[in-house]
């Protein structure tokens, strides 16, 4: 029997499911993404994203990202990535994440895991709280230029609460234009958790990411 077809279905109607459960808010998330790959272990990338907020209606803040990648083997990888979180009216949010990532791929199914250590910084009256996070997925890569996907992560708090405060599921779609050009999909169920205010929204992310030819290929 063959997998395809059924993989296939699960990825389409799972994120029908997501639409129709009760949600706060639908929220838009657009990012640009370009990156290049320096040599055989490293690699860079900057993504600056815009957020909307309201079922989509208003802006809501923005955000920069700059990453450092560095590929261990085909499938252990280190990253380290800094966001700086523009809040209009407030004090800026500063984020410093690493990353340790672990993807091998059996047949056409790609399975990842990755721990990542979620460092925030207190500026000014601004406190934010620290995590540990793990996410989970499959990519099924399908012939051709469409590969769905499906993660899941949890945020564990630290702080001393060592308590799991959020839950993310993220069904999505890869659209590869070009060698060098992709646009990514992701309908991401985000719920909070332990908390006294619980909120479940959805947030559809649009990234179009871009890869820059390395010196190599530009001779």
């Amino acid at each position: 029997m063959r997998s395809g077809p059924i993989l296939s279905l699960l990825f389409l109607l799972f994120p029908l499911s997501i639409l129709q459960a009760q949600t706060n808010d639908h929220l838009l998330w657009t990012t640009y993404k370009i990156q290049q790959q320096i040599n055989r272990q490293y690699s860079w990338a900057i993504a600056p994203m815009l957020r909307f907020q309201d079922n989509w209606t208003s802006y809501q803040n923005a955000s920069l990202d700059l990453s450092l990648k560095r590929r261990i083997t085909k499938t252990w990888s280190l990253q380290l990535l800094s966001r700086t979180w523009f809040i209009p009216t407030q004090t800026n949010r500063q984020f410093l994440w690493l990353d340790l990532a672990y993807a091998p791929s059996i047949q056409q199914v790609k399975v990842s895991t990755r721990i990542r250590w979620h460092q925030a910084f207190n500026l000014k009256e601004r406190l934010d709280p620290d995590y540990v996070r793990w996410k989970m997925g499959v990519e099924y890569q399908l012939p051709g230029r469409i590969h769905p996907f499906l993660y899941l992560e949890l945020w564990l708090r630290l702080n001393q609460l060592n308590q799991f405060q959020r839950l993310r599921i993220e069904p999505g779609l890869k659209y590869r234009i070009n060698s060098q050009l992709q646009i990514h999909f992701v309908l991401r169920r985000e719920q909070t958790l332990n908390l006294q205010r619980l909120r479940k929204d959805n947030i559809y992310l649009l990234t179009l990411s871009y890869r820059l030819a390395t010196n190599r290929q530009r001779q």
